[in-house]
């Protein structure tokens, strides 16, 4: 199937994956529907992909969400893929537990793609054969200090991913995650002003480097493309060797 004019909506474009995604995409002929929170953002971002349709969304907003598929059915746009790379990566402790940042952690790593998923599985939103990639992180298979939120909102995601895939099977639509390690985003940035010491540590953890995002951006587009037409329902793992150093 030719790429050209395939519709793919990125949920998190304004972001460091999304953004480089997006790039990408355009420029292999995809068209992409663009969502995020940072307007300003969003709109440099539709002129570089020539004026790319795009929707102002609050993940942690149901009817936000809804008001996303409003716009694709009144835009008359059919969706042959969905990429979910929004995320949120608290660090705090059990005892720092904050209910509000907990929820809001779940609200946009996990609930939000369940909402989305809901809306896209109709039919004259998605077409037959279409793919699902969502970001996921290695947080969920190991044990890690301060991450508990976080790697829960990630596991849940990735337990998803096996269940939804089956009830997408129907109609041929395949549903991924990718298992990253650390991508160096303005997100990791953050991480190590919060937390010291942890550049060393990824250092010696990531024994072939800390992982660029356009390598991330290469296997989303694997999994977008034909050539992973008979993969579903994984959780991929794309991490440096992370997890075999455990």
């Amino acid at each position: 199937m030719s790429k050209l004019g395939q519709k793919v909506l990125i949920v998190g474009a304004t972001g460091g994956i999304g953004r480089c995604l997006a790039i990408s995409l355009y420029k292999k002929g995809y068209r992409c529907i663009l969502t995020g929170r940072d307007e300003k953002k969003i709109r440099n971002l539709s002129k570089i992909t020539e004026n790319a349709p795009y929707f102002i969304c609050d993940l942690q907003d149901s009817e936000n969400i809804a008001g996303l598929f409003v716009f694709l059915r009144k835009k008359r746009i059919q969706l042959n893929g969905l990429v979910h790379c929004a995320g949120l990566s608290p660090l705090m402790s059990v005892s720092e537990n904050d209910e509000k940042l907990m929820l809001q952690t779940f609200r946009i790593n996990f609930f939000s793609f369940i909402t989305i998923m809901q809306h896209f599985q109709r039919k004259e939103i998605s077409c037959d054969n279409a793919s699902v990639v969502a970001m996921s992180s290695v947080a969920t298979r190991i044990s890690s200090p301060r991450q508990t939120i976080y790697a829960a909102s990630k596991a849940a995601l990735d337990t998803a991913i096996h269940c939804m895939a089956k009830e997408f099977l129907t109609r041929r639509i395949r549903v991924n995650s990718i298992v990253a390690g650390a991508i160096d985003t303005a997100m990791l940035q953050e991480l190590k002003k919060q937390s010291p010491g942890l550049r060393q540590k990824l250092n010696v953890n990531y024994p072939l480097g800390l992982i660029p995002v356009e390598q991330i951006v290469h296997t989303v587009e694997y999994l977008l493309s034909p050539r992973s037409a008979y993969v579903t329902g994984t959780n991929m793992v794309v991490d440096s060797g992370f997890l075999i150093q455990r």
